[in-house]
């Protein structure tokens, strides 16, 4: 096996252990047994325990970092407002989604809240990318008044979308607030 290969392994394992049993309760020598190899194997890829859990919030925050839409749709400012809310709550995938296990390893271990929240920041500026620049459009040709807080209007509406998305994840039936709703709650302003 390559050493990259090998890295992986030890990471997958590390993370499976952290998620189950918690970063204290888990040892170097744990780790290597399920991987397969030797604890100085570990410790010669990755220095120390800390080193491993350090190189999975990398790994987290390396997926918060990853671009949720690769092409804004065409049209006017709502008709891509409404089209990325469609897709991104029903369609999209964000590679965060499918961290849960690196989640739970990653929260197993006390005094790394700010390390944890700061790899999460990166999503939501993600996130705010997307909606920034079309807002911004939207007082330039006109759709929003000239003092309309795009930023704002961003955030709220990306909060929106990602509690939405991880509501629907795990109710499926649960009705979502169409976008004329939301253009009216959060895009209409008198």
């Amino acid at each position: 096996m390559d050493k990259q290969s090998r890295k992986q392994q030890i990471l997958r394992s590390a993370c499976a252990l952290f998620a189950q049993q918690g970063y204290d309760a888990t040892s170097v020598a744990q780790i290597a047994k399920q991987c397969g190899c030797s604890s100085s194997l570990v410790i010669r890829h990755f220095g120390s325990k800390e080193n491993v859990y350090n190189a999975l919030l990398e790994e987290l925050r390396e997926a918060c970092k990853q671009p949720l839409i690769s092409v804004i749709p065409e049209g006017g400012t709502m008709e891509q407002l409404e089209s990325l809310y469609n897709t991104l709550i029903y369609d999209v995938v964000s590679p965060a989604d499918d961290q849960s296990e690196l989640l739970s390893a990653l929260q197993s271990r006390s005094g790394t809240d700010e390390a944890r929240a700061e790899a999460m920041r990166y999503m939501q500026d993600v996130g705010i990318d997307v909606f920034l620049p079309i807002l911004q459009e939207g007082v330039a040709n006109g759709t929003f008044p000239s003092d309309f807080p795009c930023e704002t209007a961003a955030r709220t509406l990306w909060l929106h979308i990602n509690g939405t998305r991880i509501i629907h994840k795990n109710y499926p039936k649960m009705p979502v607030l169409p976008f004329s709703d939301v253009r009216r709650l959060l895009l209409e302003h008198e």
